[in-house]
């Protein structure tokens, strides 16, 4: 065979492989929306989880992770790709480099991951549309930064349904900090303040 055969039947695997991302990505967002996003909860070493994910994701990135050991009750699966997809985001929209900075704390009853980058930012504009499905902010059409625009639907509605919030601080052209509010256990989250 020759090597643009192989060049081109390498072409042909990335595509089929991102189309199926692509019509899974759908598919999950239709189940979703009837069904819900989270499954199974369990005891889950946060800490853990986002080493792990880490490790998994940044080859050739450089990605500081400071934090405490946060055990919170959740779908792992779910919670993995939250974090999956923001530290994804924060090196794909940062094409020029620089640290991406991850941090988790607790506080007044909450788990608090932080995923911070100094990549292209995010148009004041955009920011308040930008977890909606379908929605990719305005400056982030560039060829190689594709998708449907459900990965951040995806994270607001996971962190939501584990009685959480999501949130964004961007500086347009200065990197964005996204951050998730998991409650640290089911019994804290439900126990009325006294």
């Amino acid at each position: 065979e020759r090597p643009s055969d192989l060049e081109g039947i390498g072409r042909m695997v990335r595509e089929a492989g991102r189309m199926r991302r692509l019509v899974d990505g759908l598919l999950d967002a239709a189940r979703g929306d009837q069904i819900g996003f989270v499954g199974q909860l369990e005891a889950v070493d946060l800490y853990a989880l986002v080493s792990e994910v880490i490790a998994g994701a940044s080859a050739g990135r450089t990605v500081c992770f400071e934090g405490t050991p946060v055990t919170v009750i959740v779908d792992a699966d779910r919670i993995r790709q939250v974090v999956n997809n923001l530290l994804d985001n924060a090196i794909k929209y940062s094409p020029n480099g620089g640290d991406i900075n991850v941090t988790l704390t607790a506080d007044d009853g909450y788990a608090i991951l932080r995923v911070a980058d100094r990549g292209i930012g995010i148009a004041p504009a955009d920011v308040p549309v930008i977890f909606e499905r379908f929605r990719r902010a305005v400056g982030v059409q560039h060829v190689s930064m594709t998708g449907l625009g459900l990965g951040l639907y995806f994270c607001k509605r996971i962190v939501e349904e584990h009685g959480g919030q999501i949130a964004v601080q961007s500086v347009f052209g200065q990197g964005s900090e996204f951050e998730v509010r998991l409650p640290l256990t089911q019994l804290q989250a439900q126990t009325p303040v006294a």
